[in-house]
C-alpha cells in the first residue's frame, strides 16, 4: 500500500509508476518521509502531451514536482532529489555527509554516470532483442504491448500538433526526440554499447563496495544511505526486471554487488516506488479523464491486462 503521510502537503508529484525516472523520486520521498500528494498521469493514454501538462513541463516529461504551488524548474529526477534535499531539513538527510573532497568527488561522479545511462534505449532494445537477456520474463504479448505503446507516441504527438497549433513547437521537439530514441533502440549494436556502459559503471560500483568492507549495515558510501544508493537500487531493479541480473551480478560476476542488492531489494521504500496498483495507477486516471469511460473499451482491456501483470509482480 502506498504509505503517504497524512495531512497537508506542500508537494504535488505528477508521475506514472511505469517510468524509471518516477521511481527514483518516489523512493526518495519515501526514505525522507516527506508528505506529498500523488497525481498519477495517464501515461498509457498520453495525458502528458495534453496542453495542461505541457504548461507544467514543455517537453511532456514525467515526473514533475510542484512545491507550494510552483513548478520546480529542474531537468531530471537527480535535480529534483537535490532540490528536495535542500528544501527539507528533517532527517534523514540523504546527501553524502562525508566532507572528504575525494569521497565527495567520487560520489558525484558515480551519480552522474548512473544518471547518464540510457535506460530507455536498454529497455526497448531488450524488448526488441530479448536474446541480449538471460531469458526475458515478459511474454511476447507483453513485449508487443510495450513496443506499441512506444510506437504510438509519435502518432499521439502528431495528433496533438494539429489539435493544439499554439503548442506546435513543443510537440515537434518531443517528436524529434522520440524518433531519435527509436532509431537508437532499433539498432542492436547501439543497444549493446549501452549495455557496455552499464558494465563500466557497475565495475566501479563493485570496487567501491569492496572498499566498504561491510556486511549487513553498509551501503555504497559506508553506513549512510544516500541518494547514490537510490540511483543504484533503481538501476539494479530495472536490470533485474529485464532479466539482466545474471549478466551483471549473479553467478559470482560481481559478488559485492550481488550481496548489496539482496540486502536492499526488500526495502519498503523500493516496494512503494515500483508498485503499480491496478485501480489507483491504471484505471482511476482514465476514469478521471473520461467520466463516460466504458468498461468494454479496448483501451480498458489493455490497461487491465498490463496493470494486472504489474500488480502481481509488485
Amino acid at each position: 500500500m502506498h504509505s503517504q503521510a497524512e495531512g497537508r502537503s506542500d508537494i504535488i508529484l505528477y508521475h506514472s509508476p511505469l517510468l524509471y525516472a518516477t521511481r527514483k523520486v518516489v523512493m526518495y520521498l519515501q526514505e525522507r518521509k516527506i508528505p506529498y500528494k500523488s497525481f498519477c498521469v495517464d501515461f498509457i493514454g498520453y495525458e502528458h502531451y495534453e496542453p495542461w501538462f505541457i504548461k507544467l513541463n514543455g517537453k511532456g516529461e514525467l515526473p514533475v514536482i510542484k512545491h507550494r504551488g510552483n513548478v520546480v524548474n529542474v531537468r531530471d529526477p537527480e535535480q529534483m532529489m537535490d532540490y528536495l534535499e535542500k528544501e527539507f531539513d528533517t532527517p534523514p538527510k540523504l546527501a553524502l555527509a562525508d566532507q572528504n573532497k575525494t569521497e565527495q568527488k567520487k560520489y558525484q561522479q558515480m551519480r552522474e554516470k548512473m544518471q547518464n545511462l540510457r535506460m530507455d534505449i536498454i529497455f526497448f532494445g531488450c524488448m526488441k532483442y530479448p536474446e541480449l537477456t538471460s531469458g526475458m520474463q515478459f511474454s511476447p504479448r507483453e513485449m508487443k504491448w510495450f513496443m506499441e505503446l512506444q510506437g504510438n507516441k509519435s502518432r499521439a504527438l502528431q495528433k496533438c500538433e494539429k489539435k493544439y497549433p499554439s503548442l506546435r513547437q513543443h510537440y515537434i521537439t518531443s517528436l524529434d526526440k522520440i524518433k531519435h530514441l527509436d532509431k537508437e533502440w532499433e539498432d542492436k549494436v547501439r543497444v549493446m554499447e549501452r549495455l557496455e556502459d552499464v558494465e563500466a559503471i557497475l565495475d566501479q560500483v563493485e570496487r567501491q563496495l569492496v572498499t566498504q568492507n561491510g556486511t549487513g549495515d553498509t551501503y555504497l558510501f559506508g553506513k549512510q544511505f544516500t541518494i547514490g544508493d537510490i540511483d543504484l537500487i533503481i538501476l539494479l531493479q530495472q536490470l533485474d526486471v529485464l532479466s539482466l541480473s545474471e549478466r551483471f551480478w549473479e553467478g559470482g560476476t560481481r559478488p559485492k554487488l550481488a550481496a548489496y542488492y539482496n540486502r536492499v531489494k526488500n526495502r519498503p521504500s523500493l516496494k512503494v516506488a515500483v508498485e503499480v496498483n491496478l485501480m489507483k495507477h491504471i484505471l482511476y486516471p482514465k476514469i478521471r479523464r473520461n467520466a463516460g469511460f466504458l468498461i468494454g473499451s479496448v483501451v480498458l482491456l489493455t490497461a487491465v491486462a498490463v496493470g494486472a501483470w504489474w500488480y502481481t509482480r509488485s
